[in-house]
């Protein structure tokens, strides 16, 4: 490349005319034109030669500085070369070049610029632009900067692009964004790359926020709950059915964190425990009941208000399993038309079982007696005798008898089976108490006693001397 030649008339009084050094300066006031040869500011005057010290293996570092057979020059350096150039300077007849800049190959080998032109981003351009500007369509364009000119004339950066000072379009973000893969994001809300800072690489790509969790604005993954719900310990909660963060509010700390409802609760749906009950269950009064045996509420319905409540089952009743207070028996009884009755006594339902079936109606003089109608029994009547178990001796005479005892005398003296007398009478007890009567009868060491005319019931033990039987003159009693 030639050297560009710059004429300038300065005025003279100054050591330094503009920016170019002067050779002289005339006197007050006086006009001189001055000459001088400068090269574009990436390169260096070799020879009256403007060539790239940086790649160019005659003047590698300096001028004059060739580089040897066999070497090439990389960043002014002459480097040994191992077989292929390496990126990004190619082979052009042995030597490694840089195609962008190298005025003899620029773009590709033995593509030399004209006499007045120079190679730019592989381009050959008018001298008349110094580096690193080329001239585009007549104007001088920095190639390096130019988002519509940017490594060349003909190439404009896309939307969203701009040429980043190397002659490269890269991708431009607005502030407070940065770019992550290609894109450009707010690392304070973008969920992929939340809190990402600089490059957006490695340890400064942010984190990922995961299911649940969105990015919060400051560049902190937090959990994110749809309308409705709240977060509480870290967990999406419905307050208004949440069992443990029931009518929970806002930051769901505190007294803002709810009730937990207790065993036997719920969140009812309005954030309120409210107690729960099973199936077949319903509230009554605050508490669950089985309306189908709930002696309180029997038969209760719905909400268990009003006429809703059911039954209250009076005494001898229980709610029966369908929801009717119904008579209830203790053991040994059973129902008989509403009335628990006995039916190893009951003379109207005698032996009857179950559901008040099979018993009989016992006939006015007979008893139930072990669930079977049996005659009644009917007292032996005074002054009556007999000799069903007198062993020897005078007969026996009835002094009186009841339903459940009987006084037996001796007439006047003999011995006597006194048990099976009074089993004979028919009292199954047999004698009770027995003893002596000093000769009277139907008395006791009484003169003028009978059967008529009754006297003392004394029984002294007296009598056992022909034991098992009584003997002499004795009176005993029978029991039923």
């Amino acid at each position: 490349m030639r050297i560009k030649r710059i004429v300038t008339s300065v005025t003279a009084g100054a050591l330094y005319c503009g920016a170019f050094i002067v050779a002289s300066c005339g006197g007050d006031g006086e006009t001189v034109t001055n000459t001088v040869e400068v090269c574009p500011s990436s390169m260096t005057e070799c020879g009256g030669a403007c060539v790239d010290t940086t790649s160019n293996p005659a003047n590698c570092g300096a001028c004059d500085n060739a580089c040897a057979t066999g070497e090439y020059c990389a960043a002014g350096t002459c480097t040994a070369t191992s077989g292929d150039c390496p990126t990004p300077l190619t082979d052009c007849s042995g030597a490694c070049v840089d195609t962008d800049n190298d005025p003899v190959h620029c773009g590709s080998c033995d593509n030399a610029c004209g006499s007045g032109e120079h190679c730019a981003g592989g381009t050959c351009a008018s001298a008349d632009c110094p580096l690193p500007l080329m001239d585009c369509s007549g104007t001088c364009t920095n190639i390096n900067t130019d988002s519509e000119h940017c490594g060349g004339c003909t190439t404009a950066c896309d939307d969203g692009e701009k040429c980043n000072g190397s002659g490269i379009c890269a991708l431009t973000c607005q502030t407070g964004f940065i770019d992550c893969n290609g894109t450009c994001i707010d690392p304070d809300t973008d969920n992929a790359f939340c809190g990402a800072t600089g490059d957006c690489l490695t340890t400064n790509a942010g984190a990922a926020c995961v299911d649940g969790e969105k990015c919060d604005g400051s560049g902190v993954c937090a959990l994110t709950c749809q309308s409705g719900l709240i977060d509480c310990n870290g967990t999406c909660v419905d307050p208004n059915t949440d069992n443990t963060f029931c009518g929970a509010i806002t930051d769901c700390t505190g007294s803002n964190d709810g009730t937990v409802c207790l065993d036997g609760q719920k969140c009812d749906g309005s954030g309120v425990c409210a107690l729960t009950c099973q199936s077949g269950l319903i509230e009554c009064n605050g508490t669950c009941v089985d309306p189908h045996t709930d002696n309180t509420f029997c038969g209760a319905t719905s909400d268990c208000t009003g006429s809703n409540d059911g039954t209250v089952c009076i005494d001898g009743q229980k709610c029966n399993g369908s929801g009717v207070c119904a008579l209830t028996c203790q053991s040994g009884l059973i129902d008989c038309n509403g009335t628990c009755i006995d039916p190893n006594s009951n003379p109207t339902y005698c032996g009857a079982t179950g559901a008040c079936s099979g018993g009989t109606n016992c006939t006015t003089d007979q008893a139930c007696v072990s669930g079977v109608c049996t005659a009644l029994f009917v007292p032996p009547p005074a002054c009556l005798t007999g000799t069903y178990g007198v062993i020897s001796g005078d007969p026996w005479i009835v002094c009186e008898g009841t339903a459940t005892t009987a006084w037996v005398s001796s007439n006047t003296y003999g011995t006597y089976d006194h048990h099976g007398i009074c089993q004979y009478l028919g009292y199954a007890g047999g004698a009770s108490q027995w003893g002596g009567n000093c000769g009277d009868v139907c008395g006791y060491c009484q003169s003028g006693t009978s059967c008529t005319n009754l006297g003392d019931k004394t029984f002294g033990g007296g009598g056992l001397s022909c034991s098992p039987n009584l003997c002499f003159t004795v009176h005993w009693e029978c029991q039923m």
